[in-house]
């Protein structure tokens, strides 16, 4: 068996972003979680970040997507986070018991979201 002839497994999870959390405090002074989709970038994401996080002992109960275009170089909108999760099945590479993957989106369906 040469060089040549062996395998390597790719794992589709590899290469891709991890979706981070940033916490904005709203006029109320309540705190909403948000991560971003950014155009091109295979992107994971969790599934119920609500149980993952806590800002001043509190959970986040209000978490966002944030739709990114580097073409335009700016926000596109955004999407609550479930939502956006619901919308974004038909681009789901894999997923986890945590986290979906998703592939990276063009401009046009980050738009279409």
């Amino acid at each position: 068996m040469g060089l040549f002839n062996k395998k390597k497994k790719i794992d589709v999870w590899d290469d891709a972003y991890k979706a981070k959390p940033h916490f904005y405090k709203q006029s109320d002074g309540s705190v909403f979680g948000a991560m971003s989709l950014t155009e091109g970038v295979k992107t994971m994401f969790l599934k119920q970040p609500q149980i993952h996080f806590e800002v001043e002992g509190q959970r986040i109960s209000q978490w966002r997507i944030a739709l990114i275009s580097t073409t335009n170089d700016s926000m596109i909108g955004q999407l609550d986070y479930g939502t956006c999760l619901k919308k974004l099945q038909p681009y789901i590479l894999a997923e986890d018991s945590n986290f979906i993957l998703v592939r990276g989106l063009t401009l046009d369906e980050l738009k279409s979201l």
